[in-house]
């Protein structure tokens, strides 16, 4: 669902300004910058009609350009602005974004039933995955970078503390499979979960593992590549697979 915006809908002669504008600008014909710049100057306000008739009518199917006709055909895609909202509050399938808070490329949401909050001013790098599964909850305070590749799925609930960073590649899985049983295959075995919470201004390092039950504390240090399966307490550096506390901030 789109923000309300009582602007006036621009004229697809005004939509092609914009187009020469970004061109003498930038110099740049790739579809990435196109979609980029004109998320941030305002394309929310446009109607698809005059987006289309902009593409077509003007031959734009050459070079970059006709990649950019393609993809911005896909704007009124329930979710896709996700991606490209700056500023705004978004309510797309049951996820609330506060004011603030952008994406800087695709993230990709698996609500299945649950319920994902984010707070004020929370990034999401690219290709960061949401989920959760029926009944779970995912919830993240404000002021909160969550960077690319990053992937958080509750299966019960998981909780993220305001003023938290999550460097690239960081998982935070708050369920597992059963696999003891050698007479049931993985696949069809039930998961187990329990809730995860990770207090306010920690810092998790490229690659973090983050597994289900973990309490950390808060201003928690955790070093790159480490699996967290046991609670860190407040303002304690870990490191490690199983991660250790080595220390603790001044």
């Amino acid at each position: 669902m789109m923000a309300e915006d009582n602007r006036a809908m621009p004229s697809s002669e005004e939509i092609w300004e914009i187009y020469q504008r970004l061109e003498q600008e930038t110099g740049d014909r790739g579809y990435g910058s196109t979609l980029d710049y004109f998320a941030r100057d305002g394309l929310q306000a446009l109607t698809y009609a005059d987006v289309v008739k902009a593409c077509e009518g003007r031959r734009l199917r050459r070079d970059g350009w006709g990649r950019a006709a393609h993809h911005l055909r896909k704007l009124y895609r329930p979710g896709y602005w996700l991606n490209y909202l700056w500023g705004l509050d978004i309510r797309v399938r049951g996820v609330e974004m506060g004011r603030g808070g952008y994406c800087k490329g695709r993230v990709d949401v698996e609500r299945n039933g649950g319920k994902i909050s984010l707070g004020r001013r929370v990034e999401l790098g690219k290709y960061v995955l949401l989920q959760t599964a029926p009944g779970g909850e995912l919830v993240v305070g404000n002021d909160v970078q969550i960077n690319r590749f990053n992937i958080l799925s509750a299966g019960s609930k998981i909780e993220i503390g305001d003023h938290c960073v999550f460097a690239p590649g960081v998982r935070i899985l708050d369920s597992e499979h059963s696999f003891k049983s050698r007479d049931i295959l993985i696949k069809n075995a039930l998961g187990t979960s329990a809730p995860v919470a990770i207090g306010k201004g920690c810092w998790l390092g490229f690659g973090v593992s983050v597994l289900k039950g973990v309490q950390i504390g808060e201003g928690v240090v955790i070093g790159a590549h480490s699996v967290v399966k046991e609670d860190v307490p407040d303002f304690a550096i870990a490191a490690g697979a199983p991660a250790r506390v080595v220390g603790y901030r001044d």
